[in-house]
């Protein structure tokens, strides 16, 4: 998917692909719903979005975040909350395609990987307690409150997430990208305009010389 001209065009392929990024993170959370504040859904569309780029990544995250929040076998989150989740865990696709373009010559180290995912994970630990707290309109005594009495189970996100993306992404990023139906759907969705741009001015030339030939 991307957009030319204010039209968004979609490529089947990505489509499929990204359907499957939304499958596998929904797969893999719902087998692991029993240990608490331990999810693979942020890693997997931070990866997705690395794989296909900001705009399907950002696509994946939303879309398979609100599956997940509103058929939680929990109950569903309310819509302050779902709001949250949702945004985030978008905010976390996107991260993935800026980062694949801002690091496009070399893949970050390990530590690096670790350090996004700790951040990606604190902003979403903070945003959805800041959206529990407004539901009940505690104020800032009660988000500090929820902060100190939650931060053991804070810990675990964060210290599972930047581990999960410390030890996972140097290993997978390296071998999804040697697989076929990776190696030009980032270089489609990097496309800047500017490439756009030249592209459509060699096909004006050439359909000049063209016309003037004949």
């Amino acid at each position: 998917m991307r957009i030319e001209g204010g039209v968004m065009i979609v490529n089947v392929r990505r489509l499929v692909v990204t359907a499957i990024f939304i499958a596998l993170a929904l797969g893999l959370k719902f087998a692991l719903i029993i240990l608490p504040n331990v999810e693979p859904l942020t890693v997997t569309f931070f990866l997705a979005g690395y794989m296909l780029g900001p705009l399907s990544g950002l696509i994946t995250g939303g879309i398979g975040e609100f599956l997940y929040s509103f058929f939680n076998p929990y109950g569903a989150a309310s819509p302050p909350l779902l709001m949250a989740q949702v945004l985030c865990m978008s905010l976390s696709g996107l991260a993935g395609g800026w980062v694949r373009r801002l690091s496009s010559k070399r893949t970050p180290p390990a530590w690096l990987w670790g350090v996004i995912g700790f951040f990606l994970t604190l902003i979403f630990d903070l945003a959805t307690t800041v959206s529990e707290v407004f539901i009940v309109k505690l104020g800032l005594a009660g988000f500090l409150s929820r902060l100190a009495f939650g931060s053991y189970f804070y810990a675990i996100h964060l210290s599972t997430n930047t581990v999960l993306f410390a030890v996972l992404l140097p290993v997978l990023i390296p071998r999804l990208q040697s697989l076929t139906v990776f190696r030009n759907l980032p270089r489609a969705q990097a496309l800047s305009d500017r490439d756009h741009s030249t592209r459509a001015a060699a096909a004006d030339t050439a359909r000049f010389q063209s016309e003037s030939a004949s």
